[in-house]
């Protein structure tokens, strides 16, 4: 007898998952008549010549002579043979054996049938068939025997080779939910089966479940969750699961399976699969419940009353959703206090995202890595820059693809580590969901009816507010077409609402077999309500798996805050950096009115992934009456600098981080002025940096540059341009659409330093699509139409060296920012835009005037700046220009005077109670009398109310971009 172990969820339920030999049958349903003869019972018919054979042949089965295959001999339409199933059943539970005593059972008959080729054609088919023939009881020592009639009708005239086996199915008390099943056993040529077999599953005792699938069979590999902690086993072939010990009474049970892997074309995606992926859809037995109005949503996961009992949980479409799968780069070399802050962020983002969508998609797995590890294949990347305005590259096909199909782009969410969680969805509503931003624009339009409308729920903080692409913090749901709060075109996203441009993405790869949907997204037009706020993520184990790798980490010190002064007073707009040991340089945010770093969010205020020896530096300059004043400082970072900050690589266990160390460094005027700019080369790939200064260097200066897609900076080779009296250097072979720091020192015939810090992104091949390009800190964004350029044109945005005359009419807000090409001009007017870092407009009413916001550009064949065409939108707080020519640009504040004796400023201190520059609209402005002086190549922040900082751009080609 053959005594088995087997695993409930290895257990087949079909012939056609195993290899099965096919044999000549020498008896059929067990009646032995000879060795090479079948003999059936004489039924009224006589007794029917032999038939029968040796096997299977290469060439098939074979007949004994005087048989023809084509002309088989009829046999009759039913046949009956008495057979015998008995065995034991026996349990390993708690690693003790006992039997499966006193359960109903049932046979199940599984026949397979052979044809015989005609005529020497290929072998038919098998048909394979499961019957139920008998039912039946264990005893107490779980043995069984159970006689039965094989049966078989009709019997086809060409079925001569027929194997037949029988498996046993156990139930529960009530004999109607099978709890168990056994492989299958039998010999041909006998009609007696038996059936031992051990199985390592506790049956008889212990909280049975089944998980049915939506079509009603078992689901085979579910997933079950107990009070929200996934159990270590899956249910079997026949969706059984037992646990033992039972479950306590209230435990809560909820089952999961998943449907469809959705694979990445992005490398370093394989994390816990054996392929490379962005999403996982799963059907839940948890489907949303809400009330007629979509209020009081919740879920109700089954709960156990009797811990021996049995449970059926139902799996359904209506209650899918959508895991996904993201990968992120950090840029600098994090401390594990920052890790454990960002795996919270990721998780909030995915609590937060649950909701947006009505429970039907969340963060499954998030997997980071530091030191700008895997930054090419990221979705997102976390810059250092704490005054990044977070932004998604355009076209926005990243999550889709790992490139776009016309020009090879890749496409990257950029963070800030000053952004907080809900900029992580909205930036995946640009970058996996591909919509647009929704802002008011000039008209009036928005996102949704309900923006601003007298119903609470609908507006600013509501439970149905809608839409997180207009504004993530207080609209945390997706817009849709239901006429409650119908989404409004006229903004970026169009007429498409947001949930319908989700669900045709996110289903387009749901279909199974028959074309029937394995998972559905139901959006409010479906469910025909809008579903308010979510209680949560209803089951603990689907919370986002974050999973940090850490790199690095030597003589790595904690985040250290610094202050920025001049003269004993703070620096405001200075552009704080870092460089490490390889001399890769990473900007670290710019200053605020007390010489601290000023986030864009979180209250990020520290510099980042400081090691011992790594320099530490920053530029800045103030404009006034009395012109330009440029300022750099830098040090190297000692180990008493690091003190109590020295990262601890065991921490232990609730134990605080050290507080960050405040460190104060004081700045010292460039002694003579000092410009870089950045520009394209002849091709694409190529740039220039050109080096102009107010007084003659003795000789090249000194220009390094570091890309960030690349580990180590270049060095420079610069040659002197008599036609310009600038300095020129060419670098080769850039990596598409990079940001690019370039760091200058030069020296005049005194001996005397200066240094400066000029930044710039470069674009990729910027064809006939229409595009977008964003600053590092989204102070800035380059709108180009689709056919602005006829050939693949590569684009520079960073600072300028356009010469600044002495007296401006206000003051600067941005620039001057550079845009070129290393081709023609567009062909189509592009949209340059100033987005202003308000919370609302009448936080921006409270300190500035929008209507004295002016544009001007700069007219290198007149040397004048001259004003252009810009218009104010209230809606997304922005300044756009339509440019017709590229060039230099800068954002002008004309009801601000530009007092001396700014902070940071070496002049003496003066009244500021002048008058604004009434200069009419469209007026030239003079140039500067000395095109040396006041020539800035880093980008500029004015001490202007808005404190807005151009430091250097960083490519984003999405036309929704914002955080």
């Amino acid at each position: 007898m053959d005594t088995r172990n087997v695993l409930l969820n290895r257990v087949p339920n079909n012939w056609r998952n195993r290899t099965i030999p096919i044999i000549a049958a020498a008896a059929i349903f067990g009646l032995l008549a000879g060795t090479n003869a079948w003999a059936l019972p004489d039924n009224g018919q006589g007794p029917l010549p032999p038939i029968g054979g040796g096997g299977l042949d290469p060439g098939g089965p074979t007949l004994p002579p005087g048989v023809d295959p084509c002309n088989p001999p009829q046999l009759p339409p039913g046949i009956w043979v008495p057979s015998f199933a008995h065995g034991r059943l026996r349990e390993t539970c708690g690693g003790v054996l006992r039997p499966v005593a006193n359960q109903p059972v049932k046979v199940i008959l599984h026949t397979q049938y052979q044809g015989i080729p005609c005529n020497g054609g290929p072998i038919p088919a098998a048909v394979f068939n499961d019957t139920e023939v008998a039912s039946g009881q264990t005893d107490t020592n779980g043995a069984f025997d159970i006689e039965f009639d094989e049966t078989l009708s009709p019997f086809d005239t060409n079925d001569f080779r027929v194997t037949t086996k029988v498996r046993i199915v156990a139930y529960d008390d009530s004999g109607v939910v099978p709890i168990w099943q056994t492989a299958y056993y039998g010999d041909n040529g006998t009609q007696v089966f038996d059936v031992f077999e051990d199985v390592n599953y506790c049956l008889t005792e212990g909280t049975r479940i089944r998980v049915v699938s939506p079509n009603g069979t078992g689901a085979f590999d579910a997933e079950v969750f107990v009070d929200g902690v996934l159990y270590p086993q899956r249910t079997n072939a026949s969706g059984f699961i037992t646990i033992n010990p039972p479950l306590a009474a209230g435990s809560e049970i909820v089952a999961r399976a998943m449907v469809g892997e959705s694979k990445s074309d992005r490398s370093k995606h394989n994390q816990g699969s054996s392929q490379n992926w962005k999403y996982r859809a799963y059907v839940t037995s948890l489907p949303l419940e809400y009330d007629a109005n979509g209020d009081n949503a919740d879920f109700t996961p089954m709960e156990v009353t009797d811990p021996n009992g049995a449970y059926e949980l139902r799996l359904n479409r209506d209650a899918s959703y959508i895991g996904l799968h993201l990968v992120g780069s950090i840029e600098w070399d994090a401390s594990p206090s920052e890790l454990s802050s960002f795996e919270t962020k990721m998780r909030r983002a995915s609590r937060y995202m649950f909701n947006a969508t009505d429970g039907q998609m969340l963060i499954e797995r998030v997997d980071v890595f530091d030191d700008r590890n895997t930054w090419d294949e990221a979705d997102f990347r976390v810059y250092a820059d704490a005054s990044l305005r977070a932004n998604v590259d355009w076209p926005s096909d990243g999550f889709w693809r790992s490139h776009d199909l016309c020009c090879w782009r890749s496409s990257h969410m950029n963070i800030s580590r000053s952004n907080d969680h809900p900029v992580y969805d909205h930036e995946f509503g640009h970058y996996g969901f591909r919509l647009g931003d929704e802002y008011e624009d000039n008209g009036g339009d928005h996102c949704a009816a309900g923006v601003g409308g007298s119903i609470p729920e609908f507006d600013a903080g509501g439970d149905k507010a809608s839409c997180m692409m207009f504004y993530q913090w207080d609209y945390t749901k997706i817009c849709s077409h239901h006429s409650d709060n119908p989404h409004q075109g006229g903004t970026s996203q169009g007429s498409e609402d947001c949930w319908s441009a989700i669900k045709r993405q996110f289903t387009a790869e749901a279909p199974g077999p028959n074309g029937v949907p394995r998972w559905h997204i139901r959006t409010p037009d479906d469910r025909g309500v809008i579903v308010g706020r979510l209680p949560g993520i209803p089951v603990s184990d689907w919370e986002a798996q974050v999973v940090t790798h850490d790199f690095n980490n030597g003589d790595l010190c904690q985040p250290v805050q610094f202050q920025w002064a001049n003269n004993n007073q703070f620096a405001a707009g200075a552009r704080v950096f870092s460089r490490d040991s390889r001399g890769r340089m990473i900007i670290q945010g710019t200053t605020d009115a007390t010489g601290v770093i000023k986030p864009f969010q979180d209250n990020v205020t520290t510099v980042a992934g400081l090691h011992v020896g790594d320099t530490i530096g920053a530029m800045w300059y103030r404009y006034g009456n009395n012109g330009y004043s440029q300022f750099f400082r830098s040090r190297t970072f000692s180990e008493d600098d690091c003190m109590s900050a020295m990262v601890v690589l065991a921490v232990v266990p609730g134990q605080a981080p050290p507080a960050p160390q405040k460190f104060f460094v004081d700045g010292e005027s460039l002694s003579f002025p000092l410009a870089a700019q950045i520009e394209p080369g002849a091709t694409i790939g190529d740039v220039v940096v050109r080096v102009r200064a107010g007084d003659e260097l003795d000789g090249a200066p000194i220009v390094r540059v570091s890309i960030d897609r690349e580990d180590d900076p270049r060095d420079v080779a610069m040659e002197f341009d008599a036609a310009t009296g600038e300095w020129v250097g060419d670098v080769h072979g850039l990596p598409d659409q990079c940001f690019v720091n370039a760091e200058v020192q030069g020296a005049d015939a005194d001996g005397r330093k200066a240094n400066i810090i000029s930044q710039a992104t470069l674009t990729g091949a910027v064809d006939d699509e229409d595009s977008e390009i964003a600053s590092a800190d989204g102070a800035v964004r380059l709108s180009i139409p689709e056919g602005a350029f006829a050939e693949p044109t590569q684009i520079v945005i960073g600072g300028s060296i356009a010469p600044l005359p002495d007296d401006f009419p206000g003051q600067i807000v941005v620039g001057p920012i550079g845009v070129t090409t290393n081709g023609a001009e567009p062909a189509l007017a592009a949209v340059l835009s100033f987005p202003l870092r308000f919370d609302s407009e009448a936080a921006l009413l409270e300190q500035l005037d929008p209507t004295m916001l002016i544009v001007l550009a700069f007219d290198e064949t007149t040397g004048l700046w001259n004003e252009i065409d810009a218009t104010y939108h209230s809606g997304k707080l922005a300044v756009d220009a339509q440019v017709a020519k590229f060039g230099a640009f800068v954002l002008l504040d004309r009801g601000a005077v530009p007092a001396s004796g700014q902070q940071g400023d070496d002049s003496s201190p003066a009244d500021a109670s002048g008058t604004p520059d009434n200069r009419a609209p469209d007026s030239p402005v003079a140039p500067a009398a000395d095109c040396g002086t006041g020539v800035f190549g880093s980008s500029m922040a004015m001490a202007s109310p808005l404190m807005l900082v151009l430091a250097g751009v960083r490519r984003r080609r999405c036309r929704n971009v914002i955080a």
